[in-house]
């Protein structure tokens, strides 16, 4: 995990007013994070990386002091199936993320507007299994 690259979404919470600083290689774990939350407004990620990195500002975002508005930049994203399965999730918990659509195209967008909320448990909850995370035993 140290040599795990964080720093695009170092960055994104970064210029979203938070205040993280790097414990030992510059753009890897670990980290020391002073707790203020997250503030909200208009978010840049580089998705190109990781679609967990999109995902973690997903589901905290709801709790941000205001709405987020969540756009993905530097190419192609990866795993947009990862992303839709965490904004499924979100919905499911009461949470609605919209995702903006081009106008003249119809053409989704890569930019996600999160609202401020609360989630809320339902009264059952499936799990999918998890192949990936099953081959590491």
């Amino acid at each position: 995990m140290k040599q795990r690259p964080i720093g695009p979404l170092v960055d994104a919470l970064r210029s979203n007013g938070s205040h993280i600083d790097y414990l030992n290689s510059q753009g890897c774990l670990p980290l020391s994070i002073a707790p203020q939350g997250l503030k909200g407004g208009r978010i840049q990620l580089a998705a190109s990386v990781s679609s967990q990195y999109v995902s973690s500002i997903l589901l905290c975002a709801p709790y941000a002091s205001e709405a987020v508005t969540l756009e993905l930049t530097g190419g192609q994203v990866i795993s947009q199936p990862y992303i839709d399965m965490t904004i499924a999730m979100m919905r499911t918990f009461g949470i609605s993320v919209a995702r903006q659509i081009d106008s003249t195209t119809g053409k989704p967008l890569d930019v996600y507007r999160i609202p401020k909320g609360i989630y809320t448990n339902p009264a059952e909850y499936n799990i999918e299994s998890d192949a990936s995370s099953a081959t590491y035993p």
